[in-house]
């Protein structure tokens, strides 16, 4: 790699270390150069180095692990739109915005998806199938357990026929699901998914409005814990690792 200039620096540094890791062989979970490293390959400074590497945190394609460096957690072929697209990622709306309002729109959606699952054999069937679909993926700890969720909980809304809640949701999702990848998942967040969503599932389906809200209800409300605590956890690692690196 060539050194760069100052302009939109963070922007170039970022295309620079996508172009690396797509052309040097790089594998899921390989190690990074250090940030030393990359500042004398890069022809920059080791501050603007760590906000990059900062920013391929945020957006989950990297891992900063304490007293170890800096790992590819993303495959290199599924890095497309280069640096464009990794900031639109991390500088849009926010998580925590996003599940605010999903909060707002699911909670109700389900309780309309209870009352209206008699009335609506087919899509009642439609759920389930997301249902089971979602708590495959779950169950065998797959990453695209985060599409399914997408899947179950459309599903859900679609069933309470409030068209409007329906368009809402849809407009989301897109940032939704670029919001989603900044936060790796672990075991325990497997284990509590599988249950709450089959809390949902079983309330709609006999009927019971109230607890079909109170169940998603708690879902936002332990989602939002989760992503608070990992993202508190990513943070420390990334200035650990800096502080590390710079000893």
């Amino acid at each position: 790699m060539g050194t760069i200039q100052r302009s939109t620096l963070v922007e170039k540094i970022l295309e620079a270390l996508v172009e690396m890791v797509k052309t040097q062989n790089y594998r899921v979970n390989d190690l990074l150069p250090t940030e030393k490293e990359l500042s004398e390959m890069l022809g920059v400074s080791r501050n603007s180095v760590r906000e990059a590497l900062k920013t391929l945190n945020m957006a989950g394609i990297t891992e900063s692990v304490s007293g170890r460096g800096t790992f590819l957690r993303v495959d290199p072929t599924e890095l497309r739109g280069g640096a464009a697209v990794i900031l639109d990622a991390v500088n849009g709306v926010s998580l925590m915005e996003l599940l605010q309002v999903r909060r707002i729109i699911e909670t109700e959606g389900a309780a309309l998806a209870a009352q209206r699952a008699k009335e609506d054999p087919r899509r009642l069937r439609e759920l389930e199938k997301k249902w089971k679909a979602l708590m495959k993926a779950l169950d065998s700890r797959q990453r695209e357990g985060g599409k399914a969720g997408n899947e179950f909980h459309m599903a859900v809304v679609e069933l309470g026929g409030n068209r409007l809640l329906v368009k809402l949701l849809y407009s989301i999702m897109g940032d939704v699901r670029s919001a989603r990848r900044m936060v790796p998942l672990d075991l325990e967040h497997f284990d509590r998914e599988e249950d709450v969503h089959t809390r949902i599932f079983r309330a709609i389906e006999r009927g019971d409005s109230q607890g079909a809200r109170q169940a998603m209800e708690d879902h936002f409300a332990n989602t939002e814990v989760y992503y608070r605590i990992r993202n508190q956890q990513l943070e420390k690692a990334s200035l650990e690792a800096a502080e590390k690196d710079a000893e």
